[in-house]
């Protein structure tokens, strides 16, 4: 399964939702999980996504600051994926 997440820091952001959640819809995205957080905010919908994902499906971001805030924050992500036996590739 191709599995989307989209998300926004501010509502000012509106275009900027809508054009990943287009380009999400582009690459046949069948479940998109979006959300619209503070840039320090707890993101649920990630960790949802994250605890979705199972094996060979595909986690698709736009851009991979829509994933990480950091590189600190990446690592931590790949690691639990990686703790659940789900490779990670870029």
């Amino acid at each position: 399964m191709i599995i989307g997440y989209a998300t926004i820091s501010t509502i000012d952001q509106t275009a900027g939702f809508e054009s990943q959640l287009r380009e999400l819809e582009g690459v046949k995205c069948q479940k998109i999980f979006r959300e619209q957080t503070s840039s320090v905010g707890i993101r649920l919908q990630l960790e949802t996504a994250l605890e979705f994902v199972r094996q060979d499906d595909v986690l698709v971001v736009i851009k991979l600051d829509r994933l990480a805030r950091f590189v600190a924050d990446l690592m931590r992500i790949i690691q639990a994926l990686e703790r659940r036996a789900l490779p990670c590739g870029f």
